[in-house]
């Protein structure tokens, strides 16, 4: 049996991590991979600049940048505020370990910085902050995103129904994970552990996960087959999405933008009738011998022109589009 005490310590990033891939998290707290990213580098050095700022005023040559007034208004709170650090236990008892970026005790306010550039934050991050304040005698009654790369704030008033909702995502991610761990630390096989595979891109497990153990011809096959059996999956997903959409005419918006048909022109031509025309403006035909709109449109050809020579035809591709706002 294998001993695991020190994988059920309680954070949101785990939390996060093992609703996001279940695999990630068993590299990263059951296996003790650590990683790093420019990115990542990047948001703690500002992290740890932005809180001398606020606690000694001394400015940082990178967190400069970001020092707008919005920023500076924040320098009168309480210095044991800033990385406020505080313990709390989850409904089940597990013990979690909060380390809020600012408690503004003036207004009462949850403030986490941010440092990428997109504005998608889990609000669920801030009722865990704001369970653990409650849990240790503070009433948090507004919670904040400030996206220093904009110099945005996004201000929420604290919800009871939401943070009664986090209470409960964190007793159901819980139990998912004890239920693994505990079956990994009897089996030993990291099977246990789950793979999302729509979590791979950008993830720095990825080589370990997919690509690291492939040493002979005989895993190289296995992982061509299976990537030909997700391509073929998505493929009939595709079409069975365009297919609704043909039907029902809606738009379909997703956490990570618009799917919606998108009307593409097409043009059946008549041979003899491009041939003739291409050697009436003293080309070769030879040259355009594909005779296809992009080909044709090289001799600066109109619609109508085109039109002439063969028929418009209009078919509906798939796409997702950025959101809008």
């Amino acid at each position: 049996m294998i001993e695991l005490i020190d994988v059920m310590k309680g954070s949101y990033s785990r939390l996060q991590l093992f609703e996001k891939c279940q695999k990630a998290f068993y590299y990263k707290y059951v296996k003790g991979i650590e990683y790093s990213t420019p990115a990542m580098e990047f948001g703690r050095i500002i992290h740890e600049e932005l809180a001398k700022f606020l606690t000694t005023g001394v400015e940082g040559e990178n967190v400069k940048q970001f020092l707008t007034q919005k920023v500076r208004h924040y320098a009168g709170v309480h210095p044991e505020y800033v990385e406020f650090e505080l313990k709390f236990t989850s409904p089940s008892g597990t013990e979690y370990t909060a380390v809020i970026d600012l408690f503004d005790n003036r207004t009462s306010k949850v403030l986490d910085w941010k440092t990428s550039w997109q504005k998608s934050s889990d609000v669920k991050q801030l009722y865990l902050y704001a369970n653990a304040l409650k849990q240790n005698g503070y009433e948090p009654r507004y919670l904040s995103f400030f996206y220093l790369r904009y110099n945005e704030e996004i201000e929420t008033e604290l919800d009871q129904n939401k943070l009664v909702e986090t209470l409960d995502w964190i007793s159901i991610i819980e139990d998912i994970m004890n239920e693994k761990v505990f079956l990994y630390s009897m089996s030993g096989d990291e099977e246990e552990f789950e793979k999302n595979y729509s979590s791979c891109k950008g993830c720095p497990y990825s080589a370990i996960c997919l690509g690291e153990n492939i040493t002979d011809k005989q895993k190289a096959l296995e992982l061509a087959k299976y990537i030909e059996e997700l391509e073929a999956k998505l493929n009939a997903a595709k079409d069975a999405l365009k297919t609704y959409l043909e039907e029902t005419g809606e738009e379909l918006v997703t956490d990570s933008g618009v799917w919606r048909l998108t009307p593409v022109n097409s043009f059946s031509f008549d041979t003899r009738k491009v041939w003739e025309y291409i050697k009436s403006v003293g080309k070769d035909p030879i040259e355009f011998a594909n005779f296809t709109a992009t080909n044709l449109k090289k001799l600066k050809l109109t619609d109508d022109v085109l039109e002439q020579l063969g028929e418009r035809k209009i078919t509906y591709q798939l796409k997702k589009v950025k959101k809008q706002g």
